[in-house]
């Protein structure tokens, strides 16, 4: 295999990662407007949103 061949295929899979990660984004995105709509919001449902915000923060600085 060359050099480029391998180099378009790499970018070809780094797009496909992006393109899933988008999605998996907005399908987050999507569950957080519908959570926020549920009628009885108690403590637990902002703790779990914390753990939430917490693994976001994780993913945030390994991305850096």
């Amino acid at each position: 295999m060359t050099y480029d061949k391998n180099r378009q295929q790499a970018l070809k899979a780094y797009r496909e990662k992006q393109e899933n990660i988008a999605r998996l984004i907005e399908g987050i995105r999507g569950k957080l407007e519908a959570d926020a709509k549920q009628p009885d919001i108690t403590w637990a449902s902002v703790g779990s949103l914390g753990h939430v915000e917490e693994l976001l923060r994780e993913l945030d600085e390994f991305l850096s």
